[in-house]
């Protein structure tokens, strides 16, 4: 029992600051738990590659003394906004905070909080013991950064001693082989470019008894009588542990059951940010949704590609260097005008203290969603805007 409000924005934090300073690599999330006289210390780790931070940076944190920079200048270190308020947080509820950073070698927050034990019955459980083996199949020379290669075997690791399954690293295709001959396996995992290497032996593979399981992005394409199955991106431990347990029976895994995705096909959309990553995440994003997305790094360039393109909507990010979202966003709305058009500009924003979204109102805007993207938000937002006259779907009004 625990304030759940806090706990989901204490994750969001930590993701959006790994996120921000993180260029190159990857961020790797566990939560686990410690039991105590009280219940248990839940416990949250977030380890990026990102630009790390100085022994002055970790002072300004610990010690309370961060200034905002409106120039957002992530050159400067990886300290964010979010951090101090993750630290809020966690003080409030009775918890700690500590943080392991390096100038250029990332950064682990750890975020400790005390909680009530409601119900002891694990969410994740396997139905029966494995008796067969299950192969986990990436191979680590891929990555460039060396932490990534770090991740997934802690991520591994950690799955198969949490959930008790005789898992099997085989990092290259001839390791693979040799463990499918000397034992009885009955599940292999495996990354995208692992089965885009060797597509035509892992489609036959799952044709037989052997379950082929693949974390994929939106551009993975199989045949259509593929009988490999794929876990969208990111991955993470609810769809392996359907996967086990319900082998090839296991449907639904990119979203909940009975729960109907609204239908943004043909909708024109352009994404505003100064960062690469978050265009990249947010693309990815809302092209799952049927949408034509069309990018730009600054507000400048949206405002030149406004001119030249009919946008449904926009979705703005806040602060930006030269230009920030606020004035980019009257000015579309100005050339809106000029050109006979329709459009909703949306702010699209990490700027998500209390009273955000009335101020992004008042400016103007016509939504506002805060990052990172909480996918029930980004449907409400877009539904209203689409529906309630600010935009048309299909782009120029005239």
């Amino acid at each position: 029992r625990g304030d759940i409000k806090k706990l989901h924005k204490i994750f969001r934090h930590l993701l959006e600051n790994a996120v921000k300073f993180t260029r190159y690599g990857g961020v790797y999330v566990k939560m686990y738990s410690e039991n105590t006289d009280y219940g248990v210390n839940l416990c949250i780790e977030m380890t990026d590659t990102g630009i790390g931070m100085d022994a002055k940076a970790l002072r300004q944190i610990t010690e309370g003394m961060y200034q905002a920079n409106k120039k957002r200048n992530r050159d400067s270190g990886g300290i964010g906004l979010g951090l101090f308020i993750v630290y809020g947080f966690a003080h409030r509820m009775g918890g700690f905070v500590k943080i392991d950073s390096e100038r250029e070698n990332g950064t682990t927050v750890r975020v400790t909080i005390p909680q009530k034990v409601v119900d002891a019955r694990p969410c994740l459980l396997l139905k029966e013991s494995f008796d067969s083996a299950v192969l986990f199949h990436v191979r680590p020379d891929k990555y460039k950064v060396p932490k990534l290669r770090d991740f997934y075997r802690s991520m591994a690791a950690n799955l198969a001693s949490g959930i008790h399954v005789p898992l099997y690293p085989a990092e290259t295709i001839y390791e693979l082989d040799r463990l499918i001959e000397k034992m009885n396996v009955s599940h292999i995992f495996m990354g995208q470019e692992e089965y885009e290497e060797n597509r035509d032996s892992f489609e036959e593979l799952a044709k037989e008894d052997i379950v082929v399981a693949v974390s994929a992005g939106p551009d993975l394409k199989v045949p259509a009588d593929s009988k490999v199955m794929l876990m969208p991106k990111p991955l993470y431990a609810y769809p392996i542990i359907r996967i086990l347990n319900e082998g090839k029976d296991a449907t639904g895994l990119d979203a909940p059951k009975n729960i109907e995705k609204p239908d943004f096909d043909g909708v024109k959309a352009l994404i505003v940010d100064d960062e690469p990553m978050n265009l990249v995440v947010a693309r990815s994003l809302f092209q799952e949704y049927r949408m034509v997305v069309d990018i730009a790094g600054s507000g400048r360039e949206s405002i030149s590609k406004f001119r030249n393109n009919d946008y449904d909507i926009v979705f703005m990010d806040h602060m930006m260097p030269e230009m920030d979202g606020v004035e980019a966003m009257k000015q579309i709305k100005a050339v809106a005008r000029d050109l006979g058009r329709n459009v909703a500009v949306i702010a699209l924003t990490a700027n998500a203290v209390s009273g955000a979204r009335e101020m992004f109102m008042e400016e103007g805007f016509d939504g506002f969603i805060a990052k990172p993207i909480n996918i029930s938000d980004f449907e409400r937002v877009v539904v209203r805007a689409l529906s309630g006259g600010v935009a048309d779907k299909g782009g120029d009004n005239r």
